[in-house]
């Protein structure tokens, strides 16, 4: 793909952005200034000459060597000169607009070891933000669920993050922020996986594992827990933790092997997944849990979803949001779908 941009004087219209950038509607157009477009390009771009200067960072067995080249995903702008910026992956340039800004933003305020102030403060917004969907979510959860936020045993240590309960059932949600590294991602194999992989799959069913024993024992003791027998666990990642579902679980099977027989069930699943849940009008969460366990426990939720719950066309849920972020863009949207309906 080969777009042609001036970095002296940025030209939108020629990355199809100049609707954007000129538009009417309130808290849009300033997000979108053209001296930010610009540093964009600036800050993920080389030249073709730098490209060619980059060294793989891996040192890897021979069988892995044509992995080793990542640098487009950090950087995938090419300028080839003043006018003209090559983009070898179209998915790599959305994922750098997209998520690949949180991880920029990560990586420039990490501190000592571990320290990481953004992760730690996004990790907060990520719980409440899926909070949020559960609280606002009438299509999925309708008023049959109560919904239990986060709260402490008698001992100092958490509960997963939401509870969903209804009559004897309760379903754990744990948020998570954690994701495997980028050398964990791509070779998958080696010490190092073995404890990335731990901490972002072992970790939270363990911590769910411990809850469910809490509340049998009353160490978890809360007023709404008092007569559930059935628990099942869902961790939702910022970020999709692929084959998590499938392969995590038979490598870690002794790890995990006493979360079995504690939860009926439990699944991973990506924030975007939880998101396209709530635009169902039927059967509610529980419904399509026990459906994925049973029938597909294995299988990627995307590949489940699409198979067995085709998306509507209009997200009533985020579409609603959307209006609610920038006000004066569902009459904006409105005025072009009529302006479709006159020109069909």
């Amino acid at each position: 793909m080969l777009i042609t941009a001036s970095l002296a004087k940025f030209q939108p219209n020629l990355l199809k952005l100049e609707i954007l950038s000129q538009s009417q509607i309130p808290g849009l157009s300033n997000e979108l200034q053209l001296a930010n477009l610009q540093k964009f390009i600036i800050a993920k771009g080389l030249t073709l000459q730098s490209y060619r200067k980059l060294r793989p960072r891996f040192d890897v067995p021979p069988e892995f060597e044509k992995y080793r080249f990542l640098e487009l995903q950090d950087k995938p702008l090419v300028i080839l000169d003043d006018s003209h910026i090559l983009i070898p992956s179209a998915h790599l340039f959305v994922w750098a607009l997209s998520t690949g800004l949180f991880y920029a933003l990560s990586d420039h305020t990490k501190g000592e070891g571990k320290r990481n102030q953004f992760r730690t403060l996004f990790g907060l917004v990520f719980q409440d933000y899926v909070g949020r969907i559960l609280n606002e979510a009438p299509l999925l959860l309708g008023k049959q669920w109560e919904v239990v936020p986060e709260f402490r045993s008698k001992l100092g240590k958490d509960s997963p993050d939401w509870l969903l309960v209804r009559d004897n059932t309760v379903i754990l949600i744990e948020c998570k922020t954690s994701r495997l590294t980028l050398e964990s991602r791509t070779f998958a194999y080696g010490e190092k996986f073995d404890d990335d992989a731990r901490r972002c799959f072992v970790r939270p069913l363990q911590k769910l594992r411990d809850f469910v024993i809490g509340v049998r024992n009353r160490t978890f003791d809360h007023s709404s827990l008092r007569a559930c027998k059935h628990f099942y666990g869902v961790v939702i990642s910022f970020e999709p933790l692929r084959f998590a579902n499938s392969t995590y679980s038979r490598i870690f099977s002794d790890d995990i092997a006493d979360v079995h027989e504690v939860l009926d069930g439990f699944q991973f699943m990506a924030i975007e997944e939880l998101e396209r849940l709530v635009s169902f009008q039927k059967p509610d969460i529980l419904t399509i849990l026990t459906q994925k366990l049973n029938e597909a426990r294995e299988d990627e939720w995307g590949g489940f979803l699409g198979k067995n719950y085709p998306v509507p066309e209009q997200h009533p849920v985020l579409r609603q949001k959307l209006y609610d972020l920038f006000p004066g863009f569902e009459e904006h949207q409105r005025g072009a779908d009529t302006k479709n309906t006159d020109t069909d």
